[in-house]
């Protein structure tokens, strides 16, 4: 089946849009017709922007602080009222927060595990009553090669994205007979602003071991989210699939 025709009249929400991977995400799935609810927080001046580079009519942008749940139920509620269905939830939304355990404190580590993981938890068991009615969906979550291989400084977000690779796991058993898939990206050294807390030596260093020796574009991910949400992947499903230059 033609991309087009299957994405057609499908809506999807991104959270965590307003930037790197997500924005990336967002104009791929609209660039194949897809509606696309754009999510942030702080940055709506970004959102705003890639609000107004969506071409598929219907695109909205929604504000939500996806670690309180209250405020996640009342975006999904909003997305019910406004979009009336939702087919595709990309949960990308995270942050990175580094610090030597030894030293860390415990706001730093609830923090990543509230945003990276948590919120997951949040708009997957938001998302899936709407997914459940249509009987067909498609999550994808945005983990790390942090979770497989673990990071200096990282114990917080190593932890909390490869929760994420076992949630996810999970969850794809429990809806696979609704004909809702649910996979995990696992990003490798992605150019975006997240990589300016890693230092260049690091970058470098990891580069060189890579078969392929340049870093990713969100471009490079969004492809891959968008053969996961599209026809040729109902028969995949709880997979962690690494996006990162062949890290050896």
């Amino acid at each position: 089946m033609d991309n087009k025709d299957f994405f057609k009249n499908k809506t999807a929400l991104v959270t965590g849009a307003s930037g790197g991977i997500g924005r990336a995400i967002a104009l791929a799935l609209d660039k194949e017709g897809v509606r696309v609810g754009i999510h942030y927080n702080s940055h709506e001046d970004s959102a705003r922007e890639l609000l107004n580079m969506m071409t598929t009519p219907g695109a909205m942008i929604f504000k939500c602080n996806l670690t309180d749940e209250n405020e996640v139920a009342k975006m999904f509620s909003e997305i019910r009222t406004t979009f009336g269905r939702l087919d595709i939830l990309i949960n990308n939304a995270g942050i990175v927060n580094n610090g030597m355990l030894l030293r860390m404190k415990t706001s730093k580590w609830k923090d990543v595990l509230d945003t990276d993981l948590s919120s997951a938890f949040y708009c997957s068991r938001d998302a899936l009553p709407i997914m459940l009615k249509n009987n067909w969906g498609r999550i994808i979550n945005i983990s790390s090669v942090s979770a497989l291989h673990g990071n200096y400084g990282q114990s917080n977000y190593a932890a909390a994205k490869g929760a994420l690779i076992s949630f996810s796991k999970s969850l794809a058993r429990e809806v696979g007979n609704h004909n809702i898939t649910v996979n995990t990206i696992a990003p490798g050294l992605i150019d975006t602003e997240m990589l300016t807390t890693v230092p260049e030596e690091h970058i470098s260093a990891s580069v060189e071991k890579q078969a392929i020796k340049r870093l990713g574009t969100p471009e490079d991910v969004a492809g891959l989210a968008v053969f996961l949400a599209g026809p040729s992947a109902g028969f995949i499903t709880a997979q962690c699939i690494c996006i990162d230059g062949g890290l050896l």
